[in-house]
């Protein structure tokens, strides 16, 4: 009795619900299907894309090369009951170069596959930086035994990147695009200096210093970061970019030392000139060499060519860092390269 009970109970639910299905209304065949959640700066209509872009940047960098430092010496003197005592300071003012702003350069080109919104991109960074320092003995004795010196600083970045991306439309409001890829380096630096009138110098002749410390490196690793866009006024997005690489690479630095002495010779009428030079290099080595970009800023885009097409710039504060880069004589600190970055970019 009780199975035929559930027997019955289970034929007139599943008639119950054959009865809704026959009674609910059929689709119309013109209904148009749910649209995917677009971005806020949207490829408009056209999925499979062609982007070019060009970016200017207006960078400083800060170098990792030995900067200069002054010397000062204070004495006090006077009597304390039956002492007479000198009191001594000594001060030690690290002097580093003033910064200079340099333009550089971006280019790329990628392709959105249409394929779930994969895209692929590939683009090239070039900067090229220098600046001067000129220190007097005003401002103290200049590596304790110079009244004057002069430092040349300069650097070359280039860098090239591959990414393979895939953009998240979350809302009408947010877009992420998380990516990885490949990223390789080659980096130059170079610092000149010029010591001349050695205080420590008894003849009334010159005897100047010439000191050149170069680093030079590449490396190339993997890259993994994130490009996002928030809100939308009009066009306008907030833009959040972020990406860290670790490379593995060659690195090696020198350094060369010129004393020029110039005395006076037995005859009057010559001088004696003697050049001492002093080499070192540092044995080229591997090493990992990590790396760190972001960039915040501003972005407008729009479209046209009946939509087919998009037009976007894009201007922002732009960071990178590359550590544990070798260097002779000072402790290592991070490289640094920072300043405007404007965006053009021509999605067809």
């Amino acid at each position: 009795m009780k199975k035929q009970f559930l027997s019955l109970l289970t034929l007139s639910m599943l008639s119950a619900t054959i009865s809704l299905s026959a009674d609910a209304p059929a689709a119309p065949s013109n209904a148009v299907p749910a649209q995917p959640i677009t971005t806020v700066s949207p490829r408009c209509s056209n999925q499979r894309s062609f982007d070019l872009w060009a970016d200017f940047l207006w960078w400083s960098a800060n170098f990792n090369l030995p900067t200069s430092f002054t010397f000062g010496q204070t004495q006090k003197f006077f009597t304390s009951g039956n002492f007479n005592v000198t009191d001594q300071d000594i001060s030690l003012h690290i002097k580093r170069p003033p910064a200079s702003w340099d333009p550089g350069v971006r280019l790329g080109m990628g392709w959105n596959t249409g394929y779930d919104n994969w895209d692929v991109q590939g683009f090239w960074t070039y900067f090229y930086n220098d600046t001067e320092l000129n220190l007097k003995s005003s401002e103290g004795e200049i590596f304790t035994s110079f009244k004057k010196e002069r430092s040349k600083l300069r650097l070359r970045y280039n860098c090239a990147d591959a990414e393979l991306g895939k953009q998240y439309f979350v809302s009408s409001h947010f877009y992420i695009r998380p990516f990885t890829g490949i990223h390789a380096v080659w980096l130059s630096q170079h610092d000149s200096l010029h010591l001349k009138e050695s205080i420590n110098n008894q003849t009334q002749f010159d005897q100047p210093v010439d000191v050149k410390l170069d680093l030079d490196l590449w490396g190339v690793g993997p890259r993994i970061g994130f490009n996002s866009n928030w809100g939308d006024f009009k066009g306008f997005t907030l833009v959040g970019n972020i990406s860290a690489s670790m490379l593995y690479g060659k690195s090696l630095a020198k350094a060369n030392i010129d004393i020029k002495s110039i005395n006076p010779s037995q005859n009057p009428a010559f001088l004696d000139k003697t050049s001492t030079e002093v080499h070192a290099r540092d044995k080229e080595y591997w090493e990992l060499i990590p790396t760190l970009q972001m960039l915040l800023g501003v972005s407008y885009g729009c479209c046209f060519n009946k939509e087919r097409s998009q037009f976007r710039v894009s201007a922002g504060w732009e960071t990178n860092f590359l550590w544990e880069a070798a260097n002779l004589i000072v402790v290592e600190r991070a490289i640094s390269m920072q300043g405007l970055t404007l965006d053009f970019r021509f999605d067809f």
